[in-house]
């Protein structure tokens, strides 16, 4: 059999519950502060990205999947108020990033896409490629979705494309390429839709397409088509942030873009709403390297969304974005900007590099009626820990 056709059969292969490796369940949480801390899974292989969507439409709330070194592929999902994990699968190459989405609207539940190396490790070189995992009534069916020359970095799943039958699926990685794959009649077909001034470390959907974090220290944000266009034209690269280190994690939310990078720097990037206009806020600064930008509402004692990151040091911290009147004759109303006061707040940390962070909502965590949301984390430490914030009792 050749190396290929090896590479098929175990793309192929359905995993079954039977076979998952769990781990045995620790302590239900930890507090501090006002915030628990939630040992997701504790494991003995690096992991690199994390998410966090309805996997298991046969159960409520959200499960997450994290992956790392030999692909690992790691499942967890809230049982009796606390978090269960299993390791499903091991696809022999390091995985980076995972992302969760409805890729296909017929279909009960959600769809999983990682990516990473085809084998060994980021820093061999060698193939990118991304993994599908489809729910089955056994456990997932895992099949290779598409391939790259080099290491694929980013991914997102989101509404890319209003012809779809469900959301489609964004690539970008040191091939320097952003790729956009729409589901058909006769399977995924993938389209270059731009190309990117240094390596892709991370992307974010808009509201108005993608925006790519670059390890030169780009931020490049490109739009798809507009609703009056033809949706087979081509996509535009519409505006480029340039930094001095590099960047490595980015969220989107409307006109703002939250991103963050190697000098542990995180910034929002907001856009006028007429569009044209830009200013950056630094939100935070870390004393190493940031690996989270997040856009959730992890505070119940306060309204609207919260910002998040997490880095190098193991530190986890949300920052609380509170609007701010700015007198006319400093800024004009008129440029469209949003002012805030940004409050810091730690939410705990891990004991090694937190590398990715995601968030999500989960029925009946700590044995709360309603769902929760938490921000979950993925370390070198080999722990995913989730993060949720006490409601003042």
């Amino acid at each position: 059999m050749s190396a290929r056709a090896r590479t098929a059969a175990l793309a192929a292969l359905t995993l079954c519950a039977a076979a998952c490796r769990a781990t045995e369940p620790g302590p239900a949480w930890t507090e501090r502060g006002g915030w628990r801390t939630h040992v997701v899974h504790a494991g003995d292989v690096r992991l690199s990205g994390v998410a966090a969507g309805d996997l298991d439409p046969r159960t409520p709330g959200d499960e997450v999947l994290a992956v790392g070194e030999r692909g690992a592929l790691v499942l967890a999902r809230v049982v009796d108020g606390v978090f269960r994990s299993e390791v499903i699968d091991e696809t022999g190459g390091e995985l980076l990033q995972v992302a969760i989405g409805e890729l296909d609207r017929a279909a009960s539940g959600s769809e999983a896409v990682a990516v990473g190396v085809l084998t060994g490790a980021e820093e061999d070189g060698g193939e990118g490629v991304a993994w599908l995992l489809t729910p089955t009534a056994a456990g997932f069916e895992r099949t290779e979705l598409y391939r790259a020359a080099a290491l694929l970095h980013a991914v997102v799943i989101a509404e890319l494309d209003p012809r779809g039958a469900g959301q489609e699926v964004a690539l970008a990685g040191f091939t320097r390429e952003v790729v956009v794959l729409s589901r058909g009649a006769a399977g995924f077909t993938p389209r270059v839709v731009a190309t990117l001034p240094g390596n892709a470390k991370g992307m974010a959907a808009t509201r108005r397409g993608l925006a790519v974090a670059c390890d030169d220290g780009s931020l490049v944000v490109v739009e798809r088509p507009r609703a009056d266009e033809d949706p087979t034209g081509p996509w535009r690269v519409a505006y480029t942030w340039r930094g001095a280190a590099p960047l490595a994690r980015v969220a989107a939310r409307g006109d703002e873009v939250l991103f963050c990078d190697n000098g542990g720097v995180l910034r929002l990037l907001q856009f006028a709403a007429g569009g044209g206009f830009e200013r950056a806020l630094v939100c935070a600064t870390a004393p190493d390297r940031l690996r989270g930008a997040v856009f959730a509402d992890v505070d119940p004692r306060a309204p609207g969304t919260e910002a998040a990151t997490g880095g190098y040091d193991g530190a986890v911290h949300a920052y609380r974005l509170t609007p701010q009147a700015v007198p006319d004759d400093v800024v004009p109303a008129s440029a469209g900007f949003q002012h805030y006061r940004v409050e810091a707040e730690p939410c705990g940390a891990d004991t090694g590099r937190v590398h990715h962070l995601a968030h999500g909502r989960f029925s009946g965590l700590g044995g709360a009626s309603e769902p929760v949301t938490a921000l979950v984390s993925a370390g070198h430490s080999g722990r995913v820990l989730a993060f949720d914030r006490l409601a003042s009792r």
